[in-house]
């Protein structure tokens, strides 16, 4: 048997990080106690949703100064999660808005998560990226390992001062929208955002004027 470890890594840059985590996932976790004997909670199956967020209102003199610097400036995801843990509900409950700023070493992350400010990483050296929530009575570790272009693996420690600490690992997978044809939720997200990628691309569509190309923005 092939030692996992001669396995080729699947290589992300740090520019490319944004447009890997955008769509729809689907993440299964095994949940345990944290210490002792590891025992066994439950089991949860949710979507995971990562949207692109097309209007940067908030922060555009950052974004021109890093732009001028000669840097990509900084981009955002707005992170949605089933309701309840369960794939089968049919609603989003929204999570947070991430800032992305890329860098030749990777991708800082920052955010706000129950009014605490939260930040992270991504290491395309080590195809790692992880999520620290730091609130006022809690702490979340979150860790992503990128297998290749459509898996994760997931490791969740979260410890607070009002409950017993817990692990969470699995797996999270992106979803295929002809594997989810039944699934009324997802339908129409998908078709809402087949709309909305047809919308774009006829704002930004390409007309031909006296032999010319010429963008409309």
């Amino acid at each position: 048997m092939a030692s996992l470890l001669n396995l080729p890594r699947f290589k992300l840059e740090s520019n490319q990080l944004h447009g890997y985590l955008q769509g729809v996932w689907r993440r299964n976790l095994e949940w345990r106690s944290f210490g002792g004997s590891y025992q066994h909670l439950q089991a949860t199956n949710s979507v995971v949703v990562i949207d692109n967020v097309r209007k940067r209102d908030e922060e555009r003199g950052d974004d021109r100064v890093s732009a001028e610097e000669g840097g990509e400036g900084p981009s955002y995801l707005d992170w949605s999660f089933t309701h309840k843990q369960n794939v089968h509900e049919d609603a989003l409950i929204f999570g947070y808005r991430m800032k992305c700023i890329p860098d030749k070493n990777g991708t800082y992350m920052e955010w706000t998560h129950h009014n605490s400010r939260c930040h992270g990483n991504f290491r395309p050296v080590s195809s790692l990226m992880t999520l620290n929530f730091f609130m006022e009575d809690a702490t979340i570790i979150v860790s992503y390992y990128i297998l290749d272009s459509n898996r994760m693996s997931v490791s969740i420690v979260e410890t607070s001062s009002s409950a017993p600490p817990t692990i969470q690992y699995g797996n999270m997978c992106r979803v295929r929208p002809e594997n989810y044809k039944s699934h009324k939720f997802l339908t129409q997200y998908f078709q809402k955002k087949q709309q909305e990628e047809n919308e774009a691309r006829d704002r930004q569509g390409i007309v031909t004027a006296n032999g010319n190309s010429t963008t409309i923005e």
